[in-house]
């Protein structure tokens, strides 16, 4: 992994910022993940530029594979011949706990991914290829549907792409979910570009609390919240962080902020108590 400056904004925190303050449904999913990963990799922009040109060329590439007034089933062909057969797209099960399987440039440099980033790679190049593909945040295992007028594909991209079933979806969620977890069509509602965006750093959080590295976790948290400033659980979540970090102070500020957004009875309750063990147990001073 990269060794990066953790001691100073980068410019890509401040450019996601700028694209949070759009409504979903102008954001773009690749252009945020490419700022998520131009923090955790100290990328500049003609970088982010190189790599939106890769999933253009992938697309560009799907279509010329196309036959002349191709069927969706052609569409979905090319792209699976284009990205599993030919680039080799594969998910990684082994080495799960490196960061590179989440971020963009790198899964596109290695064909290898985790769920979620392997899916907003197939999203992209299905939309230049002219399908319209979209992120099913299933819970456990990110998937995609393409919307056609018969109906809906789905596609696991993590698995070679391979289509999905009712009965599949529900074998799935039992995997990931328990065997007693209820499948509901719901699951397979279109993720927004926000819901996307907050996987991808869930994720990246996650994998870098498993390798003990707090101060990456919390800057993966803080671009959650980025994404989310009304949300109490994340909020809260960033308090939790803080104090393993012995920032005790932010904590305060951040629970008081829970406060601030008038939280549910049974919430105020939990941070009030919170507040008050850490204002008397000597780590926080007002």
């Amino acid at each position: 992994m990269e060794i990066v400056d953790l001691t100073t904004e980068h410019p890509a925190r401040r450019a996601l910022a700028e694209l949070a303050d759009h409504s979903d449904e102008q954001m773009d999913v690749v252009a945020g993940a490419l700022l998520i990963a131009a923090e955790d990799l100290d990328l500049e922009a003609p970088d982010l530029e190189a790599y939106m040109e890769q999933l253009e060329d992938l697309g560009n590439r799907a279509k010329a594979m196309l036959p002349k007034d191709p069927e969706p089933a052609d569409r979905i062909a090319a792209l699976h011949n284009l990205l599993f057969h030919e680039k080799g797209f594969s998910g990684e099960r082994k080495d799960t706990d490196d960061p590179s399987l989440v971020l963009l440039p790198r899964v596109l440099e290695r064909c290898r991914g985790l769920p979620i980033s392997l899916a907003v790679v197939y999203v992209a190049v299905a939309r230049r290829c002219g399908l319209k593909a979209v992120g099913v945040a299933f819970p456990g295992h990110f998937l995609v549907r393409c919307d056609l007028e018969e109906g809906i594909v789905l596609v696991d991209p993590f698995n070679g792409g391979r289509t999905l079933d009712i009965l599949d979806c529900r074998k799935l969620l039992a995997e990931t979910s328990g065997s007693e977890a209820e499948f509901d069509p719901s699951l397979l509602q279109p993720a927004s570009p926000r819901v996307v965006l907050t996987r991808i750093l869930s994720n990246l959080r996650a994998t870098y609390l498993r390798r003990s590295d707090e101060a990456r976790a919390l800057r993966a948290h803080e671009r959650m919240v980025l994404l989310n400033p009304r949300s109490t659980s994340l909020i809260r979540g960033r308090a939790a962080l803080y104090l393993r970090l012995g920032r005790a102070d932010r904590a305060v500020s951040d629970l008081e902020r829970v406060l601030s957004l008038s939280p549910p009875p049974e919430e105020e309750v939990e941070v009030r108590r919170e507040l008050a063990r850490l204002r008397s147990d000597g780590r926080w001073v007002n």
